[in-house]
C-alpha cells in the first residue's frame, strides 16, 4: 500500500490483500446530500437543542443556579 497514496486519502477506510497482484481499497463517500427537507430540519433543531442544554449546563446554571431554567 501506499505506492499510490490512496492510504492518504481522507476517505480512505480500509484495503484487502487477495492475490500479489489483488488488492480492494474500500473509500468513503466525501459528500452526503440531503434531499429531504424535514429531515434535514430535524437534524438542524435537534443539533440546536443540544447546543443550548450543553450552554445552559455550562455557563448558565454556575452562574445562576436555580434561577435560570430553560423552557
Amino acid at each position: 500500500m501506499g505506492r499510490r497514496g490512496n492510504d492518504r486519502e481522507p476517505n480512505f477506510h480500509s484495503f484487502s490483500v487477495f492475490a500479489k497482484n489483488l488488492i480492494a481499497i474500500e473509500m468513503r463517500k466525501l459528500e452526503v446530500k440531503f434531499d429531504k427537507s424535514i429531515y434535514v430540519g430535524m437534524c438542524i433543531l435537534d443539533i440546536s437543542k443540544v447546543c443550548l442544554y450543553e450552554f445552559h449546563h455550562k455557563c448558565m446554571s454556575p452562574m445562576y443556579h436555580d434561577k435560570c431554567k430553560i423552557m
